[in-house]
């Protein structure tokens, strides 16, 4: 498990064993620049390699992961777009990141590339609009046919289609909105059966969901049962019953404040990923982390391996079905 550091910027490696985390000694390896400001890290499918997303210095940095679990690198490149923020891994190895573009209206895009099992990133779509602003996070559909992105600017999520060869084209810049032209939508994730799109619009502290359709479509559709509003009250009866997101676990999200951090429940790579708009939280969840200043830590992403069990799954919760590689 490795996660990325805020302060210095820098990636560190975790041992996870029956749910503990012991820091992997002599694991921290620097990314491109103290500018980086990194955005996401993950594990490419097979786990062989690390990609890091760096908002600063507009670019992706990689890292081959050598037998002990050591990280070997950074191998930097600059990215198609600017200010990049989350993307996803399809299973054949093609990498979607988002490009904010600094928030400029209407400049939100994104752009893929190709990664070899040595995690050498090979552009194959240069910046594609999506007409929208300020673009956030990635989330593809189980067959890698799909990739929707969130734009917090304007409360709306587009879809592009990903080619065979790994390019992409703007299918839907407004495939979904939870309040459109309104400021908010952030995280986003489809459900482990591949049926659905769920995202939390942050500003309005609430969680919206779509069906999935074969050829990419967006369906709105109400909460889950029994989803808390802020304060803890339940929706009203008679929201539809539905498949709870298995990324989600709508208790622990909707607090006051969205200065917290959270841990999505997903087949490995896992990932923490910060709900707040800013770079410090020095008050945030995070600080548990050994080793770790919560001011530190921006995102997470495990590696599972086996410890004479399930590693990675916190105590008291079910595996998780995989859903592909994120």
């Amino acid at each position: 498990m490795y996660v990325l550091n805020n302060g210095t910027p820098s990636i560190s490696g975790f041992n996870l064993t029956d749910g503990k985390l012991t820091a992997l000694a002599g694991s921290t390896r620097p990314l491109s620049g103290a500018d980086a400001d990194p955005a996401q890290i993950s594990f490419t499918p097979g786990g062989g390699a690390l990609i890091a997303t760096e908002r600063g210095t507009n670019s992706i940095s990689s890292y081959v992961i050598d037998e002990r679990g050591y990280a070997q690198g950074p191998a930097t490149i600059k990215s198609s777009g600017q200010t990049l923020y989350g993307f996803g891994l399809t299973k054949d190895g093609s990498l979607i990141v988002s490009e904010a573009f600094g928030g400029a209206v209407g400049a939100a895009a994104a752009s893929s590339y190709a990664v070899s099992g040595a995690g050498e990133l090979t552009m194959v779509s240069g910046s594609v609009g999506d007409t929208r602003s300020e673009v956030w996070w990635v989330a593809l559909t189980n067959d890698d046919r799909f990739a929707y992105v969130t734009n917090f600017g304007d409360g709306t999520a587009s879809c592009y289609e990903i080619t065979a060869d790994g390019s992409l084209k703007l299918h839907d810049p407004v495939a979904g909105s939870a309040r459109l032209g309104e400021k908010g939508m952030r995280d986003e994730a489809v459900s482990g059966d591949g049926r659905y799109l769920y995202a939390i619009d942050a500003d309005a502290q609430k969680l919206f969901g779509w069906a999935v359709g074969q050829g990419g479509q967006l369906t709105r559709r109400a909460a889950p049962p029994g989803t808390p509003r802020p304060g803890g009250a339940a929706w009203p009866p008679g929201t539809r019953d539905g498949h709870r997101p298995r990324h989600f676990s709508p208790s622990t999200y909707f607090t006051p404040t969205y200065d917290a951090w959270w841990l999505p429940l997903i087949a490995p790579p896992r990932r923490w990923h910060r709900r707040d708009r800013h770079q410090a939280d020095p008050d945030g969840a995070a600080a548990g982390i050994q080793g770790m200043s919560a001011a530190s830590v921006s995102r997470i992403s495990c590696r599972l391996r086996r410890h004479g069990g399930p590693a990675g799954r916190p105590p008291g919760r079910a595996p998780a079905r995989r859903s592909g590689a994120r």
